[in-house]
């Protein structure tokens, strides 16, 4: 029996039910976009500055909401992998010295670098960046466009399971 709107003691469930359902489709299908995520950048892997830091960092965040939008946080937690990867970066200013700095620490070849060393290669690699830039490779956007209707069944699959009072016949 589907729950109508106007059924008394039921109104008040609906808020809580739709709350529970959406927040389960996002964590679903953030995993899933995390999944197709490493996929998708391995194979860019020759192509870009990813690197075994950012694809091992892909990751879903809790769901939050903030008024009546909800949101979760899918994709690599390294703090150079937005703009190194997914929107590339335009010649201009550089990139944050602290992003170009750990990028460089996470290196093997970095490992016997000095203090100083480290500064001085993160910032000749910054204006480096600053005068050519870096490509965007849209990665996530690609992979949401990729798996779209996957996700539109996980979120009505989802919502409808928390809709629907079982039981026996009215």
């Amino acid at each position: 029996m589907p729950i109508k709107i106007g059924d008394a003691g039921l109104r008040h469930q609906i808020p809580a039910r739709l709350d529970v359902g959406v927040r389960r489709a996002l964590t679903q299908a953030g995993k899933i976009l995390q999944r197709q995520l490493v996929s998708a950048q391995e194979s860019l892997r020759p192509h870009t500055i990813a690197t075994g830091a950012t694809l091992t960092s892909q990751a879903v965040s809790p769901v939050w909401r903030e008024g009546d939008i909800y949101f979760v946080r899918v994709g690599p937690q390294t703090p150079y992998a937005h703009w190194g990867i997914e929107t590339g970066r335009a010649p201009g200013a550089p990139p944050p010295h602290a992003a170009i700095e750990f990028w460089l620490r996470n290196k093997p070849f970095a490992a016997g670098f000095s203090e100083r060393e480290l500064w001085i290669v993160a910032e000749r690699i910054r204006w480096s960046i600053a005068d050519k830039g870096t490509p965007a490779f849209n990665v996530v956007h690609q992979v949401w466009l990729a798996n779209r209707a996957g996700f539109y069944h996980i979120f009505a699959r989802e919502i409808s399971s928390v809709l629907v009072i079982r039981g026996g016949r009215g």
